[in-house]
């Protein structure tokens, strides 16, 4: 069992199957199990650049917790809530499931696969 990503490009209008890419087996990711708890949790003095393919998004009412995949495990990504992203002027719509992220990160104290965003980039599927 293993993933398969297929790319394909246009040409002239017409979309082309362009390249294909074997992955890993599903069964063999670590997940993410993190739970949010609090700003508290995270250290500030750190700060980590990281990025990948979001997988999932969950919006709670005081964080919104995204996974991405980094080769063999998922990494969650905590943000502020929905409504304060919104506040701020992040459109929540742009945190769907195969787009590519990049943040500014603290990471947390205690588990090595959380960390809490500063900066987060949707990058353009163009």
């Amino acid at each position: 069992q293993a993933e398969l990503s297929l790319d394909f490009l246009r040409e002239g209008g017409v979309w082309k199957f362009d390249n294909q890419t074997w992955g890993m087996d599903p069964s063999k990711v670590k997940p993410c199990t993190a739970s949010f708890g609090g700003m508290d949790a995270f250290e500030e003095r750190d700060n980590l650049q990281m990025g990948g393919q979001i997988r999932r998004v969950d919006f709670a009412a005081d964080h919104t917790k995204v996974v991405i995949r980094m080769l063999d495990e998922e990494n969650c990504i905590f943000l502020p809530s929905k409504a304060r992203l919104t506040e701020l002027g992040f459109d929540s719509d742009w945190l769907q499931p195969y787009a590519i992220i990049e943040i500014a990160a603290w990471p947390h104290r205690q588990d090595k696969q959380a960390v809490w965003a500063e900066n987060i980039t949707v990058l353009d599927d163009e």
